[in-house]
């Protein structure tokens, strides 16, 4: 066998070793995310709760689920559907959410800070009956990304956004009553349509964009109006 055949032989070899390593790692990639899936369906079910932390559920289709109360901490939901999911009282904490469908899901008390929403779409939900809405309710969601996200009709009651980008984000009829707005980043987004700024604390007025700010202020005036004239 000359040199020729024996470098041939060395990198066919290399080069099905290769194939068979990333074949390994699909293979395991998969079974673990089935996995994750399995036991994260089960979860609301199981006793004692497990621990659901760094999970990944991306593009699984999680609606209707019961994840109160759970640790999710730097789990991923990437592409996800989530329609009715409940996250009450949940560790969220630099969760992955990018590119996932958010219908009238439920964040009140949730913990969720520096994670990731860019490229979202929260919207309600209505069936015959009546119509659902996306919740943060008194959720901390300090440093999270909302980058080019589509929010609509969401409910931001006492919900702290500290630091929460919105840069390139499209918000309609999302109420933000008592939220904190400090060092908030808005760049390059449209005025919000139709949306409720009562109570809202903004911190250094000079970070918001003119058309928030002029917003924030006409509302809280004819508030202020209101109570003087006991209405």
């Amino acid at each position: 066998m000359n040199w020729f055949d024996i470098v041939q032989a060395i990198i066919s070899g290399v080069i099905v070793g290769l194939v068979v390593f990333s074949l390994d790692l699909v293979r395991a990639y998969r079974e673990r995310k089935l996995s994750d899936y399995r036991i994260a369906a089960n979860w609301e079910t199981s006793n004692p709760k497990v621990n659901l932390r760094d999970f990944n559920l991306s593009r699984e289709n999680l609606s209707d689920y019961n994840f109160s109360s759970a640790n999710f901490e730097r789990a991923i939901f990437q592409k996800a559907y989530l329609r009715l999911t409940k996250f009450k009282d949940a560790n969220l904490k630099y969760t992955d959410f990018r590119n996932a469908e958010i219908a009238a899901t439920d964040f009140t008390n949730a913990i969720v800070f520096y994670s990731n929403f860019s490229k979202t779409v929260i919207r309600s939900r209505s069936d015959e009956n009546k119509k659902e809405y996306p919740n943060f309710t008194n959720a901390h969601f300090r440093g999270a990304n909302f980058r080019n996200a589509k929010i609509s009709d969401a409910i931001f009651h006492n919900t702290i956004l500290k630091d929460a980008d919105f840069s390139w984000a499209v918000i309609k009829n999302c109420d933000f009553t008592g939220s904190d707005l400090t060092n908030s980043i808005w760049r390059n987004i449209k005025p919000a349509e139709n949306c409720i700024w009562k109570d809202v604390k903004i911190g250094d007025a000079k970070k918001l964009p003119n058309w928030l700010l002029t917003e924030i202020r006409m509302q809280n005036a004819k508030q202020n109006k209101k109570k003087k004239n006991g209405m």
